[in-house]
This record gives C-alpha cells, sequence and structure tokens, in this order.
C-alpha cells in the first residue's frame, strides 16, 4: 500500500489480506501513512512461508507463460502509471494481470 496526498495505491495482497483482516487494512494504512511504524517479528516459519509462496507465485507464472494462449501483461514494482496501465490491460482483455495495481483517490475509501 501506498499513499500520497491525493490517492491510495493497493496492491494484490491489500485487498487479499483486507478480506481476510479489515484490521489489518487500517494498520496498514497507518504505516503507509507513517503515522506508526511497523513491528519488528522474527518469525522463521512465517519467513519460510512466504519463501515458498514467492517461489510458488514464480513457478506458477512461468507455467502460465508457457501455456503460450494467454495473453498476460506484466508489471515491475517500480514501474511508472501502473494503476492506469493495469485498467488499460483489464480493459484490453489481459487474460492474467501480474504485479498490477488499483488506486483510489483519497475520501472516497
Amino acid at each position: 500500500m501506498k499513499i500520497t496526498k491525493t490517492q491510495t495505491t493497493l496492491s494484490a495482497t491489500d485487498l487479499s489480506n483486507h478480506i481476510a483482516c479489515k484490521h489489518a487494512t487500517h494498520l496498514e494504512r497507518q504505516y503507509a501513512a507513517r503515522a506508526i511504524e511497523k513491528p519488528i517479528r522474527k518469525n522463521h516459519f512465517l519467513d519460510r512461508i512466504i519463501e515458498r509462496g514467492i517461489d510458488h507465485e514464480a513457478a506458477y507464472l512461468s507455467h502460465l507463460r508457457n501455456s503460450g494462449t494467454l495473453k498476460i501483461v506484466e508489471f515491475t514494482r517500480d514501474e511508472k502509471q501502473v494503476e492506469e496501465k493495469t485498467l488499460s490491460a483489464m480493459k484490453a482483455g489481459a487474460d492474467v494481470v501480474y504485479q498490477g495495481a488499483l488506486s483510489t483517490t483519497q475520501g472516497t475509501n
């Protein structure tokens, strides 16, 4: 999640986390706005689950690419105007949008 003066940018993870726990979204918004600090916890089990999730995501994306039948649009985390490009890809009928982002204007959340 990224917050500027005029908009909040959400990732797919942010949306998934919101479905699981709305309070987590509230805390993430406070952290993104620099109102609170993120707690530092060392959890080796959680670190391993995260690592396995990243590996699974990479393997699945590779599988989708190798299918040869899907229109896949990929973005990088630091890509400019990713929100507009994500919407354009969706409107153009992309089958898969990887690392896309959606945003809202502040005050409409």
